[in-house]
């Protein structure tokens, strides 16, 4: 069976934050051998739509979405799941599942928390 991923993210007007998404998909597909789409909820382009059909056109069949969210606010609790419910039904052949966001693996965030102290830069 054929398996992809989204990678979820807010969305941006800020073609900089678009291309970083963009990098980051790319990478993991170079390294995972999988598909890899990029999706955002809002703002930008291509949206969670968008990279279902793509992926389905390609015959992807097990879908999982990886929301790049800190925390469980809105988008998390209540947009997330309704865009999965959404899509369960118009793709009933496809499976879709979804991983946490990133707050619920505490472990996760605290590496990546220690890992970005050690790189400090003084600018933003």
């Amino acid at each position: 069976m054929k398996e992809g991923i989204i990678l979820l993210s807010h969305g941006s007007k800020s073609a900089i934050a678009n291309q970083e998404l963009l990098a980051l998909s790319r990478a993991l597909e170079e390294d995972l051998e999988l598909r890899v789409k990029e999706a955002n909820l809002q703002f930008s382009k291509p949206d969670f739509w968008q990279a279902v059909e793509e992926l389905a056109d390609d015959n992807i069949q097990r879908i999982t979405v990886v929301p790049l969210f800190v925390f469980a606010g809105k988008h998390v609790k209540a947009d997330l799941p309704s865009l999965l419910a959404e899509v369960r039904n118009k793709y009933p052949r496809l499976t879709f599942k979804t991983t946490s966001h990133l707050a619920g693996e505490v472990s996760l965030l605290k590496n990546l928390i220690e890992v970005k102290l050690n790189n400090v830069s003084q600018s933003i």
